[in-house]
């Protein structure tokens, strides 16, 4: 089941890349389109912390392989699954902690705000 969760999200992002331009701009309003429509399956697909790791290391292996495109809204494209419920804070932070180095700093702020919320909920 792993490696279908990972070809589920690899399958968006290579649409998204075939149908944007060369500008990350274009790129994740085209991510945000597939995603949003897509979402009924990404839902089903991507249940359990497991499979969102999954989705992730797919991302994670399209924004190596093609860092120039994809690097730029790598942040936006996590917190947007994230907002739309595909993705958990807890699987999000459990990929982060074993994420590629070279990437971290993208997802930083994105992270720090995560855990700030994080914090804020358990004060509540």
């Amino acid at each position: 089941m792993d490696e279908v969760s990972r070809c589920v999200m690899k399958s968006i992002l290579t649409i998204a890349r075939h149908s944007a331009t060369t500008d990350a701009a274009s790129l994740f309003n085209a991510l945000k389109s597939l995603f949003d429509k897509w979402k009924p399956l990404l839902s089903n697909y991507y249940k359990t912390k497991e499979s969102q790791v999954q989705a992730m290391l797919a991302i994670e292996d399209e924004v190596t392989a093609r860092e120039n495109l994809f690097g730029p809204c790598l942040q936006k494209m996590v917190h947007y699954l994230y907002e739309v419920d595909v993705l958990s804070e807890e699987a999000i932070l459990e990929w982060f902690e074993q994420l590629n180095d070279k990437l971290k700093p993208k997802l930083t702020n994105f992270i720090e705000w995560l855990k700030d919320a994080e914090e804020e909920s358990d004060d509540d």
